[in-house]
């Protein structure tokens, strides 16, 4: 047997490795020299020669971990420690540090850039941040020179109206600039995962959400006018959430929900300021009603057009019936669930025993 020195068995072993692992056929010179190193090696190096396919199995352990969290950062998407979802950064960012106090003030509905593209709308209308988050998104397409025209106006530049609002550098053009880049390159809401809301409103953020019992309680007080009883509060505390869906239908098909939502209605169509007097009854049309005035006839009269001699004691129910159709036809609406569209499409209408003579 040859006299090989360790660092040449060493050598030998890993040549042959390297010529197996890079997938190449192996020729004969490398498997004597694979033979020749696992013969010098002797009867002593045994122990080392049996922990080699131990270490082979950690190290494919080690791989197959390492391919796992690779994929699941490619499952996981962006970073959600640091993502933010344009709608989000439009939020919390670029509305309250921006467009509210820099541009808003002409760029309304009645400012002095009213006849522009970028028509932004208040904080008090629903929806306000999609629908300026869209326009501020379809105006930033424009581009000059290759440059869009949102990055430039605020400069000072292409006939701005409203001249430099903004200086190059300053951190409100450097927000504009990012969303004009985040155009290109989109983070919608819900790309960043349960972490960052998946871009819920930023108004929301840190609010806590009552429990089923003061949820309802807030929603008798509004919708029914009235406290939870002890039985559906005891309901409540015991099923939930899922008592609270059983509990809010019975509200809502209750009377007293009826009559909140025709008081709230009067609220807007203010027909209640009718009820005094025959306000009512002369809001209608001499020509569709040629006989309104019969509460003022005499009985003679009454009798002639074949009416009762009571009907003028009446004439204050009868004014009432009139003055509350309107309520009294969304009462039925609601009572019968039907869609509530039938306010505006009923071909009925609805009367009292007085207000139907």
């Amino acid at each position: 047997m040859p006299n090989t020195s360790p660092s040449a068995t060493l050598l030998a072993l890993l040549c042959a490795l390297l010529t197996a692992c890079g997938g190449a056929e192996p020729d004969g010179g490398a498997s004597t020299a694979l033979g020749d190193a696992i013969d010098d090696a002797g009867p002593g190096d045994g122990a080392a020669d049996a922990a080699q396919p131990a270490d082979d199995a950690a190290a494919q352990d080690t791989a197959a971990q390492d391919t796992a969290a690779q994929d699941a950062d490619t499952d996981a998407g962006p970073d959600d420690a640091t993502c933010q979802t344009d709608p989000d950064f439009f939020a919390a960012e670029l509305w309250p540090a921006v467009l509210a106090p820099r541009c808003f003030g002409c760029h309304n509905a009645s400012g002095v850039a009213k006849a522009s593209k970028l028509v932004l709308r208040p904080e008090l209308r629903a929806g306000f941040l999609d629908h300026n988050f869209a326009v501020l998104a379809d105006v930033a397409a424009y581009e000059v020179g290759g440059t869009s025209i949102v990055l430039q106006k605020p400069l000072g530049k292409l006939q701005h109206g409203g001249g430099a609002v903004l200086a190059a550098g300053d951190p409100a053009h450097t927000l504009l600039t990012e969303f004009v880049a985040r155009l290109a390159d989109p983070t919608p809401a819900g790309a960043c995962g349960a972490a960052s809301g998946g871009g819920a409103d930023p108004l929301f953020a840190g609010v806590e959400r009552l429990d089923a019992a003061r949820t309802f309680r807030k929603a008798a007080l509004l919708l029914g006018g009235r406290m939870p009883t002890a039985s559906e509060t005891a309901m409540l505390e015991v099923l939930g959430d899922t008592g609270l869906e059983t509990a809010l239908d019975a509200l809502l098909q209750s009377e007293a929900f009826v009559r909140r939502v025709a008081e709230a209605w009067n609220d807007r169509l203010l027909t209640d300021r009718y009820l005094g007097g025959a306000d009512a009854i002369y809001a209608l049309p001499a020509s569709d009603f040629p006989n309104r005035d019969w509460h003022t006839y005499k009985d003679d009269k009454l009798a002639a057009l074949n009416l009762p001699a009571s009907l003028a004691a009446d004439a204050g129910a009868i004014n009432r019936g009139i003055a509350r159709e309107p309520l009294a036809l969304i009462e039925h609406v609601v009572r019968s669930g039907k869609p509530f569209s039938e306010i505006l499409t009923a071909d009925y209408m609805m009367v009292t025993p007085q207000s139907a003579v």
